[in-house]
């Protein structure tokens, strides 16, 4: 990749990060919505479902984790960001302000 590839790539590479960062906490918020409609209306435990959310973290961690396809440090990075993102719904669903 000659220099002037590489500023162009590299001059994409943040607006299009900072893109996927925000549609990624609009779906959550989204996905928060939905799950606390549902709780309101009485048709899901709100509680279980956090549990069960929490448990739904841990293997979706684990698997990125031990993603034999990805080196570790990408297993690492995936999993982070599957947590971030798995906490971040969780706090729209416990603290909706």
């Amino acid at each position: 990749m000659n220099e002037c590839d590489k500023d162009v790539a590299e001059s994409l590479a943040k607006p299009m990060a900072e893109n996927i960062i925000s549609l990624d906490v609009a779906n959550c918020c989204l996905m928060s919505s939905v799950v606390k409609h549902l709780a309101d209306k009485g048709l899901i435990d709100l509680e279980e479902y956090i549990a069960s959310n929490e448990e739904n973290e841990k293997m979706f961690s684990d698997r990125a984790r031990n993603n034999k396809h990805v080196d570790d440090e990408l297993g690492q990075r995936d999993a982070q960001y599957i947590s971030e993102i798995f906490d971040l719904h969780r706090s729209h669903l416990e603290n909706p302000e």
